[in-house]
């Protein structure tokens, strides 16, 4: 996983929470826009998030490997508190220091 880099999107899967991070966004953002069109970009919003729901992500091959590279990454940092991963200083590289050296 850590050679994907930082910009690669994993598959999520807690669209629950997504779901909620997005309506807290349009909600932020509809306050820097005039007052007269609030409702109307909250009722395009909802049309587009009841769609969001709606959809059922499709789990291929690769979705199922890299879910599963997530989850034994994530308990192997857990396991293994004493290794911390860091971006270098030059060159796209991922350094892994150990805090007991």
């Amino acid at each position: 996983l850590l050679q994907l880099g930082g910009n690669f999107s994993l598959p999520t899967c807690c669209s629950n929470k997504l779901i909620f991070e997005l309506i807290k966004n349009v909600e932020f953002n509809i306050k820097k826009l005039q007052t007269s069109v609030h409702n109307s970009v909250r009722n395009n919003s909802i049309a587009i998030i009841n769609s969001l729901i709606s959809l059922k992500p499709k789990k291929n091959f690769i979705i199922k490997k890299l879910q599963k590279a997530t989850r034994l990454t994530k308990q192997f940092l857990k396991d293994n508190s004493n290794i911390i991963f860091t971006k270098a200083d030059k060159g796209n590289l991922t350094v892994a220091l150990d805090k007991n050296i």
